[in-house]
């Protein structure tokens, strides 16, 4: 069996986990805290207890951290003991900060490639992510078999580091965008006296609609659904979205306001909440 590291057990890291174990890899999971790692034990993970220990020998390491602080900290970390001819597979919502972690990786002698996953830990747990890469083409063979056991579509988008993360953040805002429109959408109908569930089944089968509309709309009202983005994550990613279209001249108008609803929807204590609730928002605030 193959060897992959995942260093990150959250939402995502943890059905990445799952999934490579359920196709056959070999998998050592960390986590800094500990306790996040410990039940991918039962999975028939290897819990290692440092960076180090996890990466020590694996051909194939998955960053799946929080931040580029974080993923800076565990680049430093597994400096010296990748194993020779090891690739690190750069996970995180980082946006242009991608520039430093790379920069960094190549100063540390590491393999970096790239990569932006689209799709929540379901997706994951099945193989059905899509995956936006960027590295070198002699080193894309060296985790094709591991990101095929992920992903139902690889798409290689440049030879080096940046380009992956960047289409990620116009992604993800088209994803922050659609769930404030909604939220928007439903307070609107509140407003009206209007039950929300009626604008959900007028918008139902039309053009408008979408398997994500309905998942959203549904945690809105109520019936239930896992969280998958939370507030404070998308909060975070916000940021970059910003602070990217800032730096590439392009206008923030709608980026601010939507980096606005969710800074006040974690303020008001929804941070660990799933995104939909940022509709409550509107009726608590605004």
């Amino acid at each position: 069996m193959s060897t992959v590291a995942v260093l990150g057990t959250g939402n995502l890291g943890a059905a990445i986990c799952r999934r490579l174990l359920e196709t056959g890899f070999d998998v050592r999971a960390w986590n800094r805290t500990p306790s996040t790692a410990t039940p991918l034990a039962e999975a028939g993970a290897t819990v290692a207890s440092s960076v180090a220990d996890a990466v020590a020998g694996a051909p194939v390491v998955i960053i799946a951290v929080f931040d580029a602080a974080a993923v800076l900290d565990v680049l430093q970390q597994m400096r010296d003991e990748l194993a020779d001819g090891a690739v690190v597979a750069q996970t995180a919502t980082v946006g242009l900060e991608i520039a430093t972690v790379a920069r960094t990786a190549q100063q540390l002698g590491i393999e970096l490639i790239d990569v932006a996953v689209l799709g929540n830990q379901d997706a994951a747990r099945a193989g059905k992510l899509t995956v936006l890469a960027a590295a070198a083409a002699a080193v894309r063979g060296r985790v094709s078999t591991t990101l095929a056991a992920l992903a139902s579509s690889v798409m290689w988008v440049g030879d080096a580091p940046g380009p992956a993360s960047a289409l990620k953040l116009a992604c993800n805002s088209w994803v922050a965008g659609l769930n404030a429109i909604l939220a928007q959408a439903m307070s609107l109908t509140r407003s009206f006296g209007i039950d929300p569930s009626l604008f959900l089944e007028a918008i139902t089968g039309t053009a408008a609609d979408s398997p994500y509309l309905q998942a959203k709309a549904a945690i809105m009202l109520g019936d239930g659904g896992q969280t998958v983005t939370t507030v404070d994550s998308m909060r975070k990613d916000l940021q970059l979205i910003v602070d990217a279209a800032r730096a590439h001249g392009v206008s923030d108008v709608l980026l601010d306001a939507q980096a606005n609803l969710y800074r006040t929807a974690s303020d008001r204590g929804y941070g660990g909440s799933d995104i939909a609730l940022v509709e409550r928002v509107f009726g608590e605030v605004w």
